[in-house]
C-alpha cells in the first residue's frame, strides 16, 4: 500500500507535468524540459536545504527541550543560514577569486551539523498511525499544485506571472541585487537601487546559490528553485503544526495523519503560494517561520524556556530579514499567541516579558547587519521604515507615500478587492492590474471553519487562537501598508490551519468520508495548475505559460533570435550602456548605469541638468563617457500616471532627448539609441 501510494502520487504528478508543459506558443511540450531543468539546477538549493536542516538540528537541539520534528529543525535552520548568508556577504566573503569555494565552504558547517544532529527515519516504513507519513493515501492530492510549482519555477524569469508583470520586481532587484553583489564581491547599499538599502536576508541567500554555480544569470532558476523549496518547507511545517494541534488537543476530532496533509494541501492549493513561490521573491520565508513560529509558540505544556524565546527571535529577525512587512505579518501575531497561551499568574507573566525581552534582543541581534549598513553606508540605519538615507526629500516623500497605507476610508475597499474577493468577480477595480483570483475563496472557508470550530467546546480554543492570528494580521497589514494581496501571505498559515483542521474531520467518516476528503483536497490543489494554465502572455489570443521553460540562452542573446538582449551583446567592446524607464536588467550582458523609479540615473540627471534640453543631455552623457541609452516608453508613462516619475522627466523632455540620439532598433516598447559618435 505504501509503495503503492507513493507511486501514484508520482504518476499523477508527471501527467500533471505533462499536460501544463504542453501550454506553449509553438506547440511543443516542455513538461520533460522543465524535470530536466529541476535536475539540473535543483542540486545547489537542495544542498542549501540540507545544511540548513543540520543547523537547525543543532540549535533546537541546544536551545530547547524535547524532541522535536525535523521540519522544525529545517524552518530554524533557514533563518540561521540565510542570517550566515547575509553577514557572510555584507564582510565582503565573496571577494575571493573563487567565489564558488567560497559558496562551498558556507554549507559544509551544515553538513557537519547534519551528520551529527540529525537521523530522519525514512517515511516508507513509518508505522505509527499518527505519524504525518500515515497519511500518504492523500500524497497524490497535491500533485497538481505540486506540478504548477515545477513548471513555473522553472520558467526563465520575466514571462510569469501576470499580476507581476513577468517577475518584474526579481528583474529589477530580488535577482538583480545579488548578481551585483556577486560581480562586486560584497553586500552593499547601491545607490541607483534604493531596495538594496532592505535587509536583503532571502537576496543573500539567492547570492549563496548564484556562487555555487559560479554565475548570476546561470543561477537564476537555482533561485526560483529554492524559493520553491521554502514553499514546500512550509506546507510540510504547517501540515505538521496542524497534526500536533490535533494530536495533542483534539485527538477525537481527525487523525493527525490526514490532518498533515490536508493542512499542507490547502497551503500549496491556495494560487498566491505557488504564484509568488515560483519566483524569486521572499515571501515563502515568511510562511516558513511563521509557521515555525507558531509551533515554538504553542510548545508550552511546560511553559516556553528562555531557549524558545532565542529561537523565537531568530525567527523573527530572519522573517524581518526577508521582507520587513513580517513584523506586522509573523512578529505581532506569535506575540499574540504567546501572550494568550500562557498560564494566568504573576509567575508566569513575569517569566513571559522577559522572554519576550530575550526574543527582541535576539531579533535586534539578527537584523544587525542591516541596520549596522544602514548607518555606514547612508546615515540611515532604519531605512526605509524610517530615514531618507541618500535620497533627496521629494524622493524620499514620493518613496514613502507609495508604501504608505491607504487610510481608513480605503480600508473596505482594499480589503475587498486584494483579499476577500480578489480576482471572484467579472472586473477588477483598476484596468491596469490583472485581476486574478490567488487568494481563491480561502478567506471565507477559513470564517466558516473558524465559526464551526468554535461551537464545541473542545475545539473553541483553538478557533479562538488562530482566529486572533488572522485578525491580527489583516488589521496591521490594513493600518500600516499599502494594502497589497500578496503582503499578507503569511496569513495563509493560521487559514490553511483552521480549513485543514476542520476538513480532516471527514477522515473519520468512513471511507465515503474519506473519499469526500481526498476530492476535496484534490479539487483545491487543481487551482494553481488552472491559473497557471490561463496566465502568461496572451499571443495569438492563447495564454502561453510553458514557453519560457529552456529559453533562458534567448533570454541572454545568445541564440539568433533578434531583440534587445542580442542586440546588447553585439555592441562594441567598450560601450558604456545608461537606462530611462528600463529596471529589469537581469538578463543584459552588461550591469549597465539604471535606477529604480525612486532614484536618479545618469540619464535623468543628465536631463534634468540641461533643463530638458535634450541635445544638452545627450552631450553631457557622452562627456561621462556612455555610448547607448536604453528608454522603456511603457514603463516610464506607467511610472507617470502612478505620480512617482520625477517632475522633470516630461514626454517633451523624453521627445527632445530621443531626438537627439540614433535609434539602433525597437522592441515592443523599448528601444536602443546609440550617442552620435562626433559628440564631443
Amino acid at each position: 500500500m505504501t509503495r503503492a501510494a507513493w507511486a501514484v502520487a508520482a504518476l499523477l504528478l508527471l501527467a500533471w507535468i505533462w499536460i501544463g508543459g504542453a501550454l506553449t506558443l509553438d506547440g511543443i511540450p516542455r513538461g520533460l524540459v522543465a524535470i530536466v531543468k529541476w535536475c539540473v539546477h535543483a542540486p545547489g538549493p537542495l544542498a542549501w536545504m540540507l545544511s540548513a536542516l543540520g543547523l537547525g538540528a543543532a540549535l533546537t537541539g541546544r536551545l530547547s527541550a524535547g524532541s522535536k520534528p525535523w521540519v522544525l529543525s529545517l524552518g530554524v535552520g533557514c533563518a540561521a543560514l540565510l542570517l550566515l548568508d547575509t553577514v557572510a556577504a555584507s564582510i565582503g566573503l565573496y571577494r575571493s577569486s573563487n567565489a564558488q569555494a567560497i559558496g562551498v565552504l558556507m554549507i559544509l558547517p551544515g553538513f557537519l551539523a547534519l551528520w551529527k544532529f540529525v537521523s530522519i527515519p525514512f517515511p516508507l516504513r513509518v508505522s505509527n498511525p499518527t505519524h504525518p507519513s500515515a497519511g500518504r493515501w492523500l500524497a497524490w492530492t497535491l500533485a497538481p499544485a505540486l506540478a504548477a510549482l515545477v513548471l513555473a519555477s522553472a520558467s526563465a524569469p520575466g514571462w510569469l506571472w501576470s499580476t507581476e508583470f513577468g517577475g518584474y520586481d526579481a528583474l529589477s532587484y530580488h535577482l538583480e541585487l545579488p548578481r551585483e553583489w556577486l560581480a562586486r564581491g560584497r553586500l552593499v547599499t547601491l545607490e541607483h537601487n534604493v531596495y538594496s538599502a532592505l535587509p536583503s536576508f532571502m537576496e543573500a541567500g539567492y547570492l549563496h546559490v548564484m556562487a555555487l554555480r559560479d554565475s548570476a544569470q546561470r543561477a537564476a532558476l537555482d533561485a526560483q528553485i529554492l524559493h520553491g523549496l521554502f514553499a514546500l518547507a512550509a506546507a510540510a511545517m504547517t501540515g505538521s503544526l496542524g497534526a500536533r494541534i490535533v494530536s495533542r488537543a483534539l485527538p477525537t476530532l481527525a487523525p493527525a495523519s490526514a490532518t498533515a496533509w490536508v493542512v499542507g494541501a490547502m497551503l500549496l492549493g491556495t494560487p498566491w503560494v505557488i504564484v509568488t513561490g515560483s519566483l524569486a521573491y521572499d515571501e515563502m520565508a515568511l510562511i516558513l517561520f511563521m509557521g515555525a513560529s507558531l509551533w515554538l509558540a504553542l510548545d508550552n505544556d511546560r511553559g516556553l524556556r528562555r531557549g524558545h524565546f532565542a529561537l523565537l527571535g531568530l525567527l523573527a529577525g530572519a522573517a524581518c530579514g526577508a521582507k520587513l512587512t513580517a513584523l506586522l505579518a509573523v512578529v505581532a501575531p506569535t506575540v499574540v499567541v504567546i501572550v494568550a497561551s500562557q498560564r494566568h499568574s504573576a509567575r508566569s507573566l513575569r517569566e513571559t516579558l522577559v522572554g519576550l525581552g530575550v526574543m527582541a534582543l535576539v531579533m535586534i541581534a539578527v537584523l544587525s547587519p542591516w541596520w549596522v549598513r544602514g548607518a555606514i553606508d547612508h546615515g540611515s540605519p532604519f531605512f526605509p521604515i524610517a530615514g531618507a538615507a541618500w535620497l533627496t526629500p521629494e524622493q524620499a516623500s514620493t518613496f514613502h507615500a507609495a508604501h504608505a497605507s491607504e487610510g481608513m476610508s480605503q480600508w473596505w475597499r482594499s480589503l475587498g478587492n486584494e483579499f476577500l474577493f480578489a480576482g471572484l468577480t467579472d472586473a477588477g477595480p483598476d484596468s491596469m492590474t490583472p485581476w486574478r483570483p490567488f487568494w481563491s475563496v480561502l478567506p471565507w472557508l477559513a470564517a466558516l471553519a473558524a465559526v464551526w470550530l468554535a461551537v464545541p467546546r473542545s475545539t473553541r480554543r483553538v478557533s479562538m487562537l488562530l482566529g486572533a492570528v488572522v485578525l491580527t494580521q489583516v488589521a496591521l497589514w490594513l493600518i500600516f501598508t499599502h494594502a497589497k494581496g500578496r503582503f499578507l501571505l503569511p496569513a495563509v498559515v493560521p487559514m490553511a490551519l483552521l480549513v485543514g483542521i476542520a476538513l480532516s474531520s471527514l477522515a473519520r467518516a468512513g471511507w465515503l468520508g474519506k473519499a469526500a476528503l481526498a476530492s476535496l483536497a484534490a479539487l483545491w490543489c487543481l487551482q494553481p495548475l488552472l491559473c497557471y494554465a490561463t496566465d502568461g502572455p496572451i499571443i495569438e489570443g492563447h495564454p502561453t505559460p510553458a514557453t519560457a521553460i529552456g529559453l533562458e540562452p534567448l533570454f541572454m542573446g545568445e541564440t539568433p533570435e533578434p531583440g534587445l538582449p542580442k542586440s546588447l551583446t553585439q555592441l562594441p567592446a567598450g560601450s558604456r550602456v545608461a537606462t530611462l524607464g528600463a529596471a529589469t536588467v537581469f538578463w543584459w550582458p552588461m550591469i549597465p548605469d539604471y535606477s529604480t523609479v525612486w532614484n536618479d540615473g545618469a540619464v535623468s540627471r543628465a536631463i534634468k541638468a540641461a533643463h530638458g534640453d535634450g541635445a544638452e543631455a545627450v552631450r553631457e552623457l557622452s562627456r561621462h563617457g556612455f555610448t547607448h541609452i536604453v528608454i522603456d516608453t511603457t514603463m516610464l508613462g506607467v511610472w507617470r500616471r502612478s505620480g512617482w516619475l520625477d517632475g522633470a522627466i516630461t514626454p517633451d523632455a523624453i521627445s527632445s532627448l530621443k531626438s537627439a540620439l540614433i535609434e539602433k532598433g525597437a522592441f515592443g516598447s523599448t528601444a536602443l539609441f546609440a550617442i552620435e559618435p562626433r559628440v564631443p
